[in-house]
């Protein structure tokens, strides 16, 4: 009775088993590990440690084919296998009945045998048809368990497939005994698998060998209520080491590189080939070039654009920032703003992230405030796509400069200069203000505010110097309009332009000592610079106005009413004093050398004073002053 209906069980279920679905053994898994300085959208900031780890729980890694991008490819064979394994592990071994060195479990009410319909591996599979009300009905190999390396960590698998109710389950426990068989402990046990399991499906076990009792078996079965069939097939056990092949290498070539691979078991199971993205940037956007300045309206409102570039993961657009620095109303330097735009260099279009050619970032419009607040200064900054930060050098937007050099600067109200560009000085000597000395780059270091003298409310030659009088009563008219080259004090009845037509050959060599008044307003249309041994002074009594072309002037200028560095506001060149410029109505310096060109605001004063000290050590010129032929006589003079 017993038996018809366990074979009636059996021929049902084999029925259904005739539509099972062959499934192919599993290949080799490779995971790609990168490590570094980690950026943006995928880069590195560094060069890439790869770590690839190739598992194998089966019959363990072969061998991994990897390259990188079109490079030859790099074949790397594995010296690794499972270790120890249990007898007879594909049950290949015995007749349709019995497998050798593996026993029948719990029997009653069920059939042990090998099946050969589509096993997982090899030929043969075990299967347990059974009637029961939940019992676990299990093949053991307990009387042939396997010696095992204590303390060593292991993987056990076995593939199942059933056909069970859903509330049966299929599952298999790892035991451990000692080496006389006793002292039976359990380890652990696989996954459940319930109701139907098809096709096969591969259950793990992890365990650690115990001290002692090392010898471990297993019981492959199912829970059956109240009735169902379950197939094991393709046992194996594999060292978690050495399941495991770990291959490391160093990526340093800038860009994005693409790493390719796959890798092969030693059962020649091929894994499908991969891909992983290998982008290392570890250069910040550069270089910074072609900076540009231009004058949008207000003054000292500047639109400003530079160039810069990332030939390897491109910038990232919307980073790009400027920062302005101006000392107008104690501002200094300003907070980093979004530019205006970024912009392909070659072509003007909008640039996008990535972008690898020059982009030009452009400011909006910036109001620095007035030119005595100057230096005006100018940052950029912008990011590349793998987080590296680019920064530019400090641009230099100036309004002009004055600079007196070897001279002191004295002024009876406020002195407020425009800052020159910096490792640049206004004065290498003192500067002293009737009031405030509120903005100057003294390289001296000596400045003194509110210093009073006795002739304060001074406005006319007379006043300022007490002897002019009596040598303009001493003078005699130019020689036939021309600049002296003979010592003496000499006037112009009238206002007196020097050109070419004023300057006799030899003057500017010549070794003379004069004192020439004008009785007017002096033009100058001409460069000159008088030699070593020509001391000439000028007292004007009206304004001293300079061509916008003429770049050199010399001697010694005591000016009634104003000195004009620029007589048509518009000139671009430098003008250099050599001499000393004395002024009772003040200073106009207009010149402008702008931001472009071997002579800008950047490297040179629009306007320079050089002292000439000779003028304090030639008796004749003395004497023409002083009327006094024995000794020096030292007076301060604005």
């Amino acid at each position: 009775m017993k038996l018809l209906k366990i074979g009636s069980v059996v021929t049902f279920l084999l029925i259904i088993c005739t539509v099972a679905i062959y499934a192919g053994t599993t290949p080799p898994s490779s995971v790609v590990s990168l490590t570094g300085t980690a950026g943006q959208d995928g880069w590195f900031r560094s060069n890439i440690d790869v770590s690839m780890t190739i598992t194998d729980t089966q019959s363990g890694p072969a061998q991994t084919t990897y390259w990188v991008d079109s490079n030859p490819p790099t074949v790397v064979n594995h010296d690794v296998s499972p270790i120890n394994n249990f007898n007879n592990p594909s049950f290949e071994s015995g007749s349709f009945w019995g497998v050798t060195d593996w026993d029948a479990g719990f029997t009653e009410w069920a059939l042990y045998y090998t099946s050969r319909i589509s096993p997982h591996n090899e030929k043969k599979s075990i299967a347990i048809a059974a009637l029961g009300s939940g019992e676990f009905f299990h093949w053991t190999n307990e009387n042939y368990s396997v010696e095992f390396p204590e303390g060593v960590d292991i993987r056990i698998s076995a593939f199942v497939r059933a056909v069970l109710f859903d509330w049966n389950r299929a599952y298999y426990e790892v035991w451990a005994q000692d080496a006389s068989g006793n002292n039976d402990t359990l380890l652990g046990s696989s996954a459940d698998f319930y109701g139907v399991t098809w096709p096969w499906e591969e259950a793990i076990v992890d365990v650690t060998i115990p001290s002692g009792t090392n010898y471990l078996y297993v019981k492959l079965g199912g829970e059956i209520n109240p009735g169902g069939i379950v197939y094991w097939d393709d046992l194996s056990v594999t060292s978690l080491g050495s399941g495991e092949a770990v291959i490391d290498f160093n990526q340093t070539t800038e860009g994005n590189h693409s790493l390719h691979y796959f890798s092969v078991d030693n059962n020649g199971n091929v894994e499908s080939a991969r891909t992983t993205a290998l982008k290392v940037d570890t250069v910040i956007p550069n270089p910074w070039q072609d900076f540009s300045t231009e004058n949008t309206g207000c003054n000292h409102c500047y639109t400003n654009e530079v160039q810069v570039r990332d030939a390897t993961s491109g910038v990232d657009v919307s980073t790009g920032e400027y920062r302005f620095y101006t000392e107008h109303l104690g501002w200094y330097w300003s907070d980093w703003a979004t530019v205006d735009s970024v912009k392909v260099s070659s072509n003007g279009q909008t640039a996008l992230d990535g972008e690898t050619d020059f982009v030009t970032l452009t400011t909006p419009e910036v109001d620095f405030g007035d030119s005595s607040s100057g230096p005006f200064r100018l940052q950029f900054r912008i990011y590349d796509m793998a987080g590296n930060l680019g920064t530019s050098p400090v641009y230099e937007i100036l309004a002009p400069w004055l600079q007196a050099s070897g001279g002191s600067v004295y002024l009876g109200g406020e002195i407020s200069l425009a800052s020159p560009p910096i490792g640049f000085s206004n004065s290498n000597a003192d500067t002293i203000a009737g009031q405030t000395v509120e903005s100057i780059v003294n390289s001296s270091g000596w400045s003194e505010s509110s210093y009073l003298r006795g002739e304060v409310g001074i406005s006319t030659l007379n006043q300022f110097y007490s002897r002019y009088g009596e040598i303009k009563s001493l003078a005699v008219a130019l020689p036939t309009g021309k600049l002296p080259t003979v010592n003496g004090t000499y006037i112009n009845n009238g206002s007196y332009t020097i050109d070419v037509q004023a300057l006799p050959a030899g003057f500017e060599s010549a070794d003379v000592s004069s004192i020439v008044i004008i009785e007017g307003d002096l033009t100058i249309t001409k460069d000159f610079v008088p030699g070593t041994n020509n001391f000439t002074v000028f007292f004007v009594e009206g304004d001293v106005f300079i061509d916008k072309n003429v770049e050199k002037i010399g001697g010694v200028y005591v000016i009634d009413g104003q000195f004009h560095s620029d007589a048509s506001g518009k000139s671009t060149k430098k003008l250099t004093v050599y001499g000393t410029l004395i002024t009772l109505d003040g200073y106009s310096f207009s010149r402008d050398l702008g931001d472009n060109g071997p002579v800008n605001n950047l490297t040179d004063p629009a306007e320079q004073i050089v002292w000439q000290p000779g003028f304090l050590f030639d008796p004749d010129i003395i004497t023409l002053l002083t009327g006094n032929n024995d000794q020096y006589i030292w007076q301060e003079v604005e």
